[in-house]
């Protein structure tokens, strides 16, 4: 082999950077270890332990590079939520309320009748909202005008709509500012995530406009997540006070908070106080608090002076509020300027907001102030600021209702530094410039939902609505802040459309199960390729390459931050089958020329290059596959193919290269390299099975197979899930076996309606599926359809009387999903065109390779045929089979998957005709199809059985929730294999056949 020296140095590279990578994972992992040691399960406790390390140096990576906790935490492989368990959300922007909002909510009959058009039309079309409103005023209205004073040509949208604009400008120009109501909400919505403090949240736009996906880890409570979420985005503008005049009456909070302290340790008993502890009788105020004022400034400017154990103690015990938030204080005893009174670690929030909110704490604080943390921390630190309230009603003095633009710009005065440009209202701008005229030299605090976004300081009085607010931010934060003012202005409300939950207990529960069924799977496949293979050569080189590809295959992963999901488990799993493949292909070949006479050494070379054209083609067709359900799939299905994909291109390394490294090695070193056992040496060699003069007999086999499939589907029907048909889904698990039947009836007492309930797993856990108020939205709804599962069941004995709704959602939910129609609609939409797609990719790339549409017709059909088995039998045995057969994502991803696993089979056989028609041009194609046929059957009932034996290992170990997927990748391998030497094969022989007499 040609370059083994650079091969060799892309080996090791990968290596360090999978072992650098997947360094941070183990790391994690026995840090948190320590802490549930500390802990002893209590997870209050846990969390504290983790937070107070977050900024601590727990890594020292080969003495090069130091990484606290946190930075560990973030370039660890993360879990998905169904391996950890936490909640799982996608919202959707209200795009048509933007419009509205826009032509401010214009009465033009032309205008509200297309936009309800648009409305109607948008669940079943591909087109994004806008044009679909564009479209349906074209049809209404063809001689009217968008730019028109009684629609979008307002006083508002002077600016970017011109007096006599077309209606595609208007169009591009509403498209434009949808966009940007987008990019708004989605900012408040990262904003507001921050709040959760949850380890590894995840918040991304989905494929579809408007659509956005919220991973929130561990999240118990999803009635506040959800309240959080959908809450209307409350944007305001309030004075402050200075740090410097606020500052006396922080030094009295403090001491008022020592006060409270010193009289809880004096109502402890003697033996737990501690006898150093001093206090002072003194209560600072604002009125008698200059002379000590000054001393403690000094003595917080000289902090850093403060280096021993005890003078560190004894300041904290003296200034109790202040060990917690650091004060305002410039190093020289100076107050800093702007409203920011203080700063703390983030992770002492809660306990400061704790100590403000005593009353008498809070007694010594102006009655018009209102202290609000900053949204946005610097590093592991987060300023509180001192909010001046000046209304009678309490309510900010100007909102974001006022605010008509706002943009990202370039300060020419200041080195081009960026800044945003803000413009207001007439309105708006009146009270602008009295608010600004009476703060000139101190600060307005640009408030969102509570949280202090900017804090710029007034330079003087702004007439005309027109500001630049200047800071020290970057051109990204100079955007986010330009999308925050404008969310007053396009008011886009966000809704929750579909949310999944995940207990705990269940995640663990998939780790557990999702690890058996991997190492179970692991083990066999490497006893397998020994078996079959030899120890000697074939079999232990395999498996050597089989584990470097796992190692690389884990840390590829780590490296591009994908998230690894129990389908993502199954992924690799499934990869480490299909990686043989490639091996079984090689050594057939070798063995071929082996038995041709020819030298190990010569045998190993013929065989690599005989057999590469054979591995492209297959992993070709399965990578058209894993894109397409990348592209179209989302969630743990995304995590599916990303797993695939990246499986592929380790397995072909691997096994072309580090196989061959190893191979040759063996070779060079005089060693007995064999690629059979006693035990496998003949079996399926030198076949003579007329496959093609069989074929009718399998093409009737085939038809009434699909016809009673049919027949089954058009008159049972499929197990549609939630995903294809909306509704509400809940797995439940009680304190002991329950039958479904009375689950059913019980619950239908409450809902009006008995829901669908299923056993799933054992006897004591079951799945409903409601439909109850899907089509309302609102978080009443979701609250009401949660009391009355909890109610229903608590009426039918099912579940205890003392356990409460908290305690039943924590103990008793496993896992919840919601779906609602627009989502089903979407997702059912992307099935159909994954596998539409999928097919034609394949069909296109086979013809293009083969240079003949036959051999991609008859792999077409022959997975056609595939599919209808694999759905027929699904049709037939759902509800009779002990787990779940039904049809949803993960079905569609286990659909997508045969068919790109499948043609691996069909190609592997075209490839060799397409050889022995070049080899022997004189023979008559039906023997020369016969020959291949039986000449690759070794290797195709070789590669089948190695992930049969993969897919059992994780249909029994694999757990609950994915037992049905496994069972379609079992069916539809079988399937495939029967198709490819008995369907496909045959067919395109048949095609090719007619088509010549044609020509002729």
């Amino acid at each position: 082999m040609r370059n083994k020296g650079a091969i060799t140095l892309i080996t090791i590279l990968l290596a360090l950077v999978s072992l650098y990578q997947l360094s941070f994972s183990w790391k994690t992992a026995s840090v948190e270890k320590e802490a549930r040691i500390y802990a002893n399960g209590d997870e209050k406790k846990e969390r504290q332990y983790l937070d107070s390390i977050g900024n601590q140096v727990v890594y020292n990576f080969l003495g090069f590079a130091k990484f606290t906790y946190k930075e560990c935490k973030e370039l660890e492989l993360p879990l998905g939520l169904d391996l950890r368990g936490g909640m799982n959300v996608t919202m959707e922007v209200d795009v048509a309320e933007v419009v509205k909002n826009l032509a401010n909510n214009s009465q033009d009959p032309a205008f509200t009748q297309a936009l309800d058009t648009a409305m109607r039309l948008r669940g079943t079309s591909t087109k994004d909202f806008v044009t679909l409103f564009g479209e349906s005023f074209e049809k209404i209205a063809p001689n009217e005008q968008l730019a028109s004073p009684d629609i979008f040509g307002t006083v508002e949208m002077k600016d970017k709509i011109k007096v006599g604009a077309t209606n595609r400008e208007v169009l591009n120009v509403i498209r434009k500012e949808a966009d940007g109501a987008i990019d708004n909400t989605f900012t408040i919505l990262r904003a507001r995530i921050d709040r959760f403090g949850v380890a590894q949240p995840n918040i991304r736009k989905g494929n579809i406009a408007g659509r956005i996906n919220i991973e929130l880890p561990g999240i118990k409570d999803a009635q506040r997540v959800r309240k959080l979420l959908q809450g209307t985005a409350s944007l305001e503008f309030f004075e402050t006070y200075e740090n410097s005049e606020f500052y006396p009456f922080l030094v009295a909070a403090n001491d008022k908070y020592r006060e409270i302290i010193d009289a809880q340790e004096a109502l402890k008993p003697e033996e737990v106080k501690d006898d150093d502890t001093k206090t002072s009788d003194q209560v600072l105020t604002p009125e008698n608090a200059e002379g000590e004022e000054t001393d403690l400034a000094s003595q917080l400017a000289e902090g850093d002076s403060l280096n021993t154990e005890a003078s560190n103690e004894e300041f904290m015990k003296a200034n109790p509020l202040f060990a917690l938030l650091n004060p305002n204080v410039n190093r020289d005893g100076t107050m800093g300027l702007g409203s920011a009174i203080g700063y703390a670690n983030v992770k002492d929030v809660e306990k400061i907001n704790e100590a403000l909110a005593l009353p008498q704490v809070k007694s010594t604080l102006p009655r018009n102030a209102r202290l609000m943390w900053e949204m946005k921390p610097n590093g592991d630190f987060i300023a509180l600021h001192a909010i001046k309230v000046t209304t009678r009603d309490g309510k900010a003095p100007l909102d974001g209702s006022v605010v008509v633009d706002a943009r990202k710009s370039f300060d020419d005065q200041s080195s081009g530094r960026p800044v945003v440009s803000m413009n207001m209202n007439g309105e708006g701008s009146k009270i602008w410039a009295r608010l600004t005229k009476d703060n000139v030299g101190r600060s307005i605090a640009i408030v969102l939902d509570g949280l202090v976004v900017s804090s710029p300081t007034v330079n003087g009085e702004i007439k005309g609505g027109s500001s630049q607010i200047s800071g020290q931010f970057d051109v990204k934060e100079a955007e986010d802040l330009a999308n925050i003012l404008k969310s007053g202005k396009l008011p886009a409300p966000a809704r929750i459309i579909a949310d999944e939950i995940v207990g705990p207990s269940l995640g663990l529960e998939s780790i557990q199960s999702g690890m058996w069924s991997f190492i179970l799977a692991f083990i066999l496949v490497l006893a397998y390729m020994l078996f079959f293979y030899s120890l000697k050569g074939g079999g232990l080189a395999a498996d050597i390459a089989l584990l470097v590809n796992l190692f690389f295959l884990f840390g590829i992963l780590a490296s591009l931050g994908a998230v690894l999901t129990l389908p993502g488990i199954a992924g690799i799993v499934l990869t480490m089958g299909m990686a043989i493949d490639a091996n079984v292909l090689i050594y057939e070949r070798i063995e071929e020329e082996k038995r041709a006479g020819k030298s190990v050494k010569l045998a190993i070379k013929d065989g690599y290059s005989n057999a590469y054209s054979a591995i492209i083609d297959s992993n070709i067709t399965t990578l058209i596959t894993g894109f397409i359900l990348y592209y179209f799939g989302e969630g743990p299905i995304k995590g599916f193919a990303t797993t695939l994909i990246i499986g592929i291109f380790t397995s072909l390394f691997c096994s072309i290269f580090i196989s061959r490294l190893l191979l040759e090695r063996f070779a060079a070193k005089g060693k007995d390299v064999s690629f059979t056992t006693r035990f496998t040496k003949n079996w399926l060699r030198n076949t003579h099975f007329p496959f093609l003069q069989k074929r009718f007999i399998s093409y009737g086999i085939s038809g009434a197979v699909i016809l009673i499939g049919l027949i089954f589907i058009f008159t049972k029907g499929l197990d549609k899930g939630i995903d294809f048909v909306g509704g509400r889904t809940y797995t439940v698990k009680f304190d002991k076996p329950v039958e479904v039947e009375d689950v059913a009836a019980s619950l239908a007492a409450v809902y009006g309606s008995s829901p669908e309930v299923k056993t799933f797993g054992g006897p004591e856990q079951v799945r409903i599926t409601t439909k109850y108020k899907i089509e309302e939205e609102g978080l009443d709804v979701d609250d009401e359809v949660e009391t009355l599962l909890y109610e229903g069941l608590k009426e039918g004995k099912f579940v205890p009387e003392n356990v409460t709704k908290t305690e039943f959602l924590d103990t008793y939910r496993q896992m919840s999903e919601k779906v609602g129609p627009a989502v089903a609609e979407d997702i059912t939409r992307a099935a159909y065109w994954a596998v539409i797609f999928s097919l034609i990719g394949i069909f296109l790339y086979i013809m293009i390779r083969f240079s003949q549409w036959q051999y991609g017709a008859g792999a077409v059909v022959g997975l056609t045929h595939n599919v209808l088995v694999v759905l027929g039998v699904f049709s037939i045995f759902s509800g009779i089979l002990p787990f779940s057969l039904e049809v949803d994502q993960a079905f569609i991803a286990a659909i997508l998957t045969v068919v790109g696993y499948s043609i691996n089979d069909t190609v592997v056989v075209f490839d060799r005709i397409r050889e022995y028609f070049t080899l022997y041009p004189k023979r008559n194609a039906l023997e020369i199809t016969n020959e291949a046929l039986n000449s690759t059957l070794r290797r195709t009932f070789n590669t089948s059985l190695s992930t049969l034996v993969v897919l059992i290992a994780i249909f029994f170990f694999g757990g609950t929730a994915i037992k049905g997927f496994v069972f379609a990748l079992f069916i539809g391998i079988l399937v495939g294999t029967y198709s490819s030497l008995f369907i496909a094969t045959p067919l395109s022989y048949d095609l090719r056949r007619k088509f010549a007499k044609k020509v002729k």
